[in-house]
């Protein structure tokens, strides 16, 4: 009944919930790692090492881009074709590949793509 006297209320309500969803999505980079390597996938399937990224500021902000992107339930999509690129994150013996669309600078994990939009060149210092 109070609800029907205080719509804002409810609205309120509302955004908070959709607050605290949007919060408890789970992260793809979990760890602090020291180095990221960015590799190209060739026609072959095989990876050629682009460059290596150790910039814990950078590496910090790639994170972020990531976990924070909007995702998509990647079984749900029919790629044309799949990831071009990968991302190597490693951290002593941890380590932790991402599938990369260079060109969007998206990413694709098992789960989820991911609208992650990296800029290749600012991470990297290349344009593929």
């Amino acid at each position: 009944m109070a609800l029907k006297k205080h719509p804002y209320l409810l609205a309120l309500m509302l955004l908070a919930g959709a607050l605290l969803a949007s919060c408890s999505a789970p992260k793809i980079v979990e760890q602090d790692y020291d180095r990221v390597t960015l590799f190209k996938i060739t026609a072959d399937n095989k990876h050629e090492k682009i460059a290596t990224l150790t910039d814990k500021k950078k590496i910090k902000e790639l994170t972020d881009l990531i976990n924070e992107g909007n995702r998509k339930n990647a079984r749900e999509i029919e790629f044309e074709k799949g990831p071009d690129g990968m991302l190597l994150f490693e951290k002593n013996e941890k380590k932790l590949a991402l599938g990369l669309f260079i060109d969007t600078g998206n990413v694709l994990t098992e789960e989820y793509y991911i609208n992650s939009s990296i800029d290749i060149n600012k991470y990297f210092g290349t344009k593929q």
